[in-house]
């Protein structure tokens, strides 16, 4: 025999409603967390523009901290001899993580220009690099 709810839900005779929270079901069970957890539908459904917003506001970040590092694992000395200021650039790095598009354009500078003059003084024998 079957029961219909307030929202057009059914229920079998004997059986016990299931009450949802999330991904997570309350009930006695858990078939739906585990089909979730191997299906690797765990409540984020994203869609190709959705996926590209989220690329979009990731990979900026992903690119200062790029910079900051490479910025901070270059010698005093590579930066002294190239005429640039190491501290100067990874300050305007770090300020530009909360300010997303400068803090872009400016790691894209540091990381196409000012890497090259300063990995050539810390390396003169080495090739310079292609970009």
């Amino acid at each position: 025999m079957d029961f219909v709810g307030g929202r057009g839900d059914r229920l079998r005779a004997g059986s016990v409603p299931a009450v949802t929270a999330g991904p997570y079901v309350f009930a006695g069970t858990h078939e739906l967390r585990s089909r979730q957890l191997l299906t690797g539908r765990c409540g984020m459904n994203l869609g190709a523009s959705e996926l590209l917003i989220l690329l979009l506001m990731v990979v900026p970040y992903g690119v200062i901290v790029w910079g900051i590092v490479d910025a901070a694992c270059r010698p005093e000395a590579a930066w002294q001899a190239a005429g640039q200021s190491k501290t100067l650039w990874i300050v305007l790095q770090v300020v530009g993580l909360f300010l997303c598009l400068v803090g872009f354009i400016l790691s894209v500078a540091y990381l196409t220009a000012i890497r090259s003059q300063v990995a050539r003084q810390q390396d003169p024998a080495a090739p310079p690099v292609d970009r």
